[in-house]
Parts: structure tokens; sequence; C-alpha cells
């Protein structure tokens, strides 16, 4: 499933240059680094600049990677820290998909690239049947590129949007 992605006629990215690594304590720097960025924490929960408090979030953590009902990944391309993305809340071939941020300072590109293979992730190897996920209603940017996936909504309250994206959806509109 896409082995390369071409952005606007540029260069090729390669899904083999794409890594996803389970989170460890030593990624704690980079997470908050991302979570605090201006640019990027605009549509984040809020997240205290305290990396003591990062680290022991993923202490905490890595005991629901284990019991697998999540797991936290950074997204490297080339060996170089660009993201994270959380699947989380596994039950009944049922997961929560989030937590999703790129450095602006990616190759154009990684983002749909991660977006995609971190599907086959959740559909191939975690044999999910279902995602979902939730985005506040003026987070436009992240509300276009989850339909563009094939994420339907199901539902909104005031502040959220609701989405649900199937394996079959995924079957059907994204592997290929």
């Amino acid at each position: 499933m896409f082995k390369n992605i071409k952005c606007n006629g540029e260069k090729m990215l390669k899904k083999e240059n794409l890594k996803f690594k389970l989170v460890d304590v030593e990624d704690a720097k980079f997470i908050l680094k991302l979570r605090t960025d201006g640019r990027l924490n605009e549509f984040l929960s809020q997240t205290k600049p305290n990396i003591e408090e990062q680290k022991k979030w993923i202490e905490k953590y890595k005991s629901r990677e284990r019991e697998k009902i999540e797991y936290y990944y950074i997204i490297e391309y080339n060996n170089v820290k660009y993201g994270t993305l959380r699947i989380y809340n596994i039950n009944n071939k049922m997961a929560t998909w989030g937590s999703w941020i790129i450095s602006p300072e990616r190759p154009k590109g990684l983002a749909d690239l991660s977006a995609y293979e971190s599907f086959k992730i959740c559909f191939e190897k975690l044999d999910l049947e279902k995602l979902v996920l939730d985005v506040l209603k003026n987070n436009k940017k992240a509300i276009y590129l989850y339909e563009k996936y094939g994420f339907k909504k199901y539902k909104e309250d005031e502040e959220y949007f609701y989405y649900y994206l199937t394996k079959e959806n995924y079957e059907n509109k994204l592997k290929f």
C-alpha cells in the first residue's frame, strides 16, 4: 500500500523510509516540544511544559501498551522524528485514532503518508474493524484531512464533530 506519495510534482516519499516507533520515556522531550509548539497546539488538550510530568505520563502509558489497549508512536522519516500518533481505547475491534501531530518542518507529503500507513497498522496489523475520533468544530484543516481519508461524521455536539472510519471503507477507498 502506498509505496510512494507524490507531492505537487516534487520528490517522492518512500514508505520504506517511514517508521512508527513505540514511544519510550526518552521521547518525552520531543513529545513535549510538539505539544507545546504554538503552531501546533491550538486544537490540542493543554500540556504543561514539565518534562518530569511527561515522563510519568509515558510510564503510565507503557502499562496500557502492555495490556494492548493503547499504542503511542513516534513518527520518523529517514530516522528523523517528525510526529506522534496514538491508537487508544482499543476494545472490541474498535479504537480511537488521535494525538496525530506532525512537525511543520516535515517533508511535504509526510502527513498523508503517515496517516495512510497508520491505517494499515490499525486495520491490518491490529486487525481493528473501526476507528473513531473527535475533532473541534473550528479545526477546519483536520476536518478536511479526515474527510479526505474517508472518515464519516456520525454525530456532533456544541464543540466537537465525531467521525469514524471502518475497515471496509479503508479497504475500498485507501488501500490499493
